[in-house]
């Protein structure tokens, strides 16, 4: 398994000029709908895989729209100026959240398990929860509604990255 965090201004604009290029038909026409700090996101993830050795013009996607790709497995993350990538010859997914405010909703959901002490003694508990949750999610090409699912089946890696939390999931 390979992990490798990159902040967006550490890309050179000509490299994503590069990696367009090589996108494939489908995904230049999705790239072409979304606006411009989207496009880079997106980019900035492709040019993490191909550093990884992977021929992103090969990507195809399942019906949930998770990309996939022959012989490799691969997962990419965004948070912020953030973008992290999990390539594995396994089932990998990958989260990374930067420690903030989150919606009320999925804050219940994700902690209702766990008492009040639990969350004073800990304040990475709620990111350390999300995170691992997303990445479970990513996993198995899920959307958000699986929030909840039960992940103890599952295995992780958790640790901090400066201000914000990752975590891999696989099997």
């Amino acid at each position: 398994m390979k992990i490798k965090i990159i902040n967006e201004s550490e890309v050179d604009i000509k490299a994503l000029k590069i990696i367009y290029d090589k996108l494939n038909c489908f995904d230049r026409e999705r790239i072409s709908k979304m606006n411009k700090s989207r496009q880079i996101k997106f980019l900035i993830g492709r040019y993490l895989l191909v550093q990884e050795g992977i021929d992103i013009s090969k990507i195809f996607y399942n019906e949930n729209g998770k990309p996939l790709i022959e012989d490799n497995y691969f997962s990419i993350s965004h948070s912020f100026d953030l973008t992290a990538i999990a390539v594995s010859n396994k089932p990998i997914g990958i989260d990374i959240e930067k420690k903030r405010n989150i919606n009320d909703k999925i804050k219940n959901n994700i902690l209702k398990n766990f008492t009040q002490k639990d969350l004073i003694e800990n304040h990475n508990l709620l990111f350390e929860e999300f995170t691992k949750r997303e990445a479970y999610i990513k996993l198995n090409g899920l959307n958000l509604k699986y929030i909840s699912d039960n992940i103890s089946d599952y295995k992780f890696k958790t640790y901090n990255y400066k201000n914000y939390v990752v975590s891999v999931c696989y099997l």
